[in-house]
């Protein structure tokens, strides 16, 4: 995990890169590995000396990325209150489309498929879970032209805020808004 943020006094969420072992290399004493897409964890942490993971969900492939991984501001937060559990909101530059040149390898990069904003309920109580509740999608890989707007999604510094049943997506010079857990995969800038 790139970044943790409590959620609970026994609750922890991950936020990193999935892996796969590099089992064809020697560095690192046969301890390589290769990043995949972004991954979310929830860890059980209520005996520290022995966490567990309780659930995951993991975006795209290798390629995929946010902001989140690198500055925690890009990340939005809302509390759970007694209308609903946490809510999360993560930019993301999803990498989920297959190239020609190099599948089925872990080292395969997958090309870029859309830019958006991934919302989720952190749910805590007997049964904890991270559970999507939507997106809201503002550049997509056209397939007709399969490299338009790659460029979109980056070094545009996202962020989002959560008000109430309303989130905002910050991205590049628009603001793009929807109904928590109505939003639908593009959304039009206000």
């Amino acid at each position: 995990s790139d970044y943790l943020h409590p959620v609970s006094e026994t609750l922890l969420l991950g936020i990193g890169k999935d892996a796969v072992p590099d089992t064809a290399s020697d560095d690192f004493g046969g301890r390589g590995a290769w990043y995949q897409g972004v991954k979310l964890t929830l860890f059980d942490i209520s005996d520290p000396t022995d966490p567990k993971e309780v659930d995951s969900v993991i975006l795209g492939k290798r390629g995929t990325e946010s902001d989140a991984l690198y500055d925690h501001h890009a990340l939005a937060w809302l509390p759970a209150t007694e209308d609903h559990p946490a809510r999360l909101a993560l930019p993301v530059r999803l990498h989920n489309t297959a190239l020609p040149e190099v599948p089925n390898t872990p080292w395969a990069h997958y090309g870029w498929t859309h830019t958006g904003l991934y919302l989720f309920d952190i749910e805590t109580g007997d049964d904890p879970e991270i559970d999507n509740r939507g997106r809201m999608i503002v550049a997509a890989r056209s397939d007709d032209r399969p490299g338009e707007n790659w460029w979109y999604g980056y070094g545009a510094s996202d962020r989002a805020v959560l008000l109430g049943d309303s989130v905002h997506y910050v991205h590049g010079d628009a603001v793009w808004s929807a109904s928590w857990g109505l939003a639908t995969d593009m959304v039009g800038p206000e």
